[in-house]
């Protein structure tokens, strides 16, 4: 017999099948003649794929795709295309040339040199670069078993993001299942879609979509599709923060109500990152979203997720996520207004 939920789990491998099918499939790269020189004396040649949060991504032909702490390089090269974007949201775009004095960066544009701070550069994006050679994100997966009671428990999450000099796509999936002996199974799943356009002096605009289904709070199914104008009021290369303010359309369908109804809501985001790429390499990320709906005035819902993400290998790492789902005045009678739960689980970052 199907139980609810099941068809969200089965597009959930999928997901996963298609995320480690496209990891194994190798990705086509420019030459690789670009040169990093870091503090220390050493040149390392490769393919600067990107920097982004501290780290640059420099992909070799004997060492595979290395990360390099940023504030341990001392000049790069380059005669490919770059976006390179300071913490004031100022971008630049042209070939890395040699630094004329000691922390600057040289962009050559098209009859011009414009010389940068190179502490203050936060990312660089590849302009040449295909869609695959930019896809970047992580698998991991948690489990626990307690004889005792015959609990069982595990998680799947994955994000998939892909960024150029002007837009960046997402796709995440976390998924929660929960079964004990002397009680009903309940699984949680959601999927996030989220199209990001980036302007000039750190602006964005974006347009989303979200599926979530709980079993804890007799949700069926919510349906989320909105948008919103933010900005990035912090973009270092060890902290960012990100608000956002928009409306959404939400379609809601709960255990033993009616067929479903729709609401409008108002929606306001805050996300905060915080980066240690040391070793190990620790960050830590907080992302506040709460709706009060337009449509039943009174009624807010609000979703807290968590999750500090410490590394144990290269690429491999343990994570522990908090979630903290609100909602004022749930449609559904009788049905639980939080859910909260704490998840630990391994993964690996790609």
């Amino acid at each position: 017999m199907i139980k609810r939920g099941d068809s969200f789990l089965l597009a959930v491998l999928l997901f996963f099948t298609f995320i480690l099918q496209l990891m194994s499939s190798p990705l086509l790269g420019r030459d690789k003649t670009d040169v990093v020189i870091l503090k220390n004396g050493d040149h390392v040649t490769g393919e600067i794929k990107s920097l982004d949060r501290g780290k640059m991504r420099l992909s070799t032909d004997y060492m595979g795709t290395v990360e390099i702490e940023w504030s341990k390089v001392e000049q790069v090269t380059s005669q490919f295309l770059f976006e390179v974007e300071t913490e004031a949201g100022l971008k630049t775009f042209g070939s890395l040339g040699p630094a004329a004095e000691p922390e600057t960066m040289e962009i050559l544009g098209e009859g011009t040199r414009n010389t940068l701070q190179q502490i203050l550069v936060v990312r660089m994006t590849q302009l040449e670069a295909g869609f695959l050679a930019r896809l970047q994100g992580f698998v991991d997966m948690g489990f626990s078993f307690a004889r005792a009671n015959r609990a069982t428990e595990w998680s799947l999450g994955s994000e998939l993001s892909a960024r150029n000099e002007i837009r960046q796509f997402r796709v995440t999936v976390s998924s929660l299942f929960n079964d004990r002996k002397d009680l009903d199974s309940t699984t949680r799943n959601v999927l996030g879609l989220d199209f990001t356009r980036y302007f000039s002096n750190r602006w964005l605009v974006s347009a989303l979509s979200q599926f979530t289904q709980n079993q804890e709070l007799d949700l069926d199914l919510r349906s989320v599709l909105g948008g919103a104008v933010g900005r990035h009021l912090v973009q270092t290369n060890r902290t960012s923060l990100t608000t956002r303010g928009g409306a959404v359309f939400t379609r809601e369908r709960f255990t033993g109500s009616d067929p479903g109804r729709s609401s409008l809501e108002a929606m306001g985001v805050m996300e905060f990152e915080l980066f240690n790429f040391g070793d190990p390499e620790t960050d830590i990320t907080t992302t506040l979203v709460v709706l009060p709906s337009l449509s039943d005035w009174g009624r807010f819902r609000m979703d807290l997720e968590s999750r500090i993400r410490h590394e144990l290998l290269k690429d491999f790492f343990w994570s522990v996520s908090l979630f903290d789902n609100f909602d004022s005045d749930p449609p559904s009678e009788g049905a639980e207004g939080n859910d909260f739960g704490v998840k630990t689980s391994v993964g690996w970052s790609f």
